[in-house]
């Protein structure tokens, strides 16, 4: 009987410790940018966020438009030096110096730029997202993007080879806000100083 009893607690035993693994990989669901996929591995949400992701530069202020700095990583810019004035969201005739861009972006904006020989209907309806979504959202034309449409977020790029209204909503859903002079929500840099 003795041994029965032993038995059964060393069974319980393994059984609790069982469910309790069991409630930590559920609960992983639960964690911010953390999720199980097929076959109970951990992904995190970043593995599925548009674009590609860049490695930082941080986030100087700049004396003076003009003043010499580093070279940016990426074109458009995803982060690095610039101007410690921020200038407002919304459509842009002209285009925005990389030095303001990169504000923006630290301010959880994302930005729609595309070449300035845009065709009118093109330009009109990215004008369209970025009067809607003004708080969010800067379009802007850019000499040094020759073709499609490229989109920026704080650390994190895509160049579409052609305006796709589909993606570019993502992009702004998923991306505006991640980071608004450090990462919110839970969210992280997905890995870009190792990319």
């Amino acid at each position: 009987m003795k041994r029965l009893w032993e038995n059964l607690a060393h069974y319980g035993a393994l059984a609790a410790l069982l469910a309790i693994v069991g409630t930590g990989l559920a609960s992983m669901e639960m964690l911010p940018g953390v999720r199980l996929a097929e076959g109970s591995r951990a992904v995190r949400a970043c593995d599925e966020l548009p674009g590609k992701p860049v490695s930082s530069l941080g986030a100087p202020h700049l004396s003076y438009l003009g003043a010499g700095h580093v070279a940016y990583n990426s074109s458009p810019p995803t982060s690095g030096p610039h101007m410690p004035w921020l200038i407002g969201s919304g459509v842009y005739a002209t285009m925005i110096p990389p030095e303001y861009q990169v504000h923006l972006l630290e301010h959880g904006k994302v930005l729609i730029q595309y070449p300035t020989g845009t065709s009118s209907s093109t330009r009109k309806a990215i004008e369209r997202i970025a009067r809607r979504r003004s708080d969010i959202v800067v379009a802007a034309p850019n000499r040094d993007v020759r073709s499609g449409v490229a989109l920026t977020a704080w650390q994190r790029i895509e160049i579409l080879p052609q305006y796709d209204s589909r993606r570019v909503a993502h992009f702004v859903d998923a991306l505006a806000g991640r980071y608004n002079h450090g990462w919110s929500a839970g969210a992280d840099d997905c890995g870009a100083d190792r990319a």
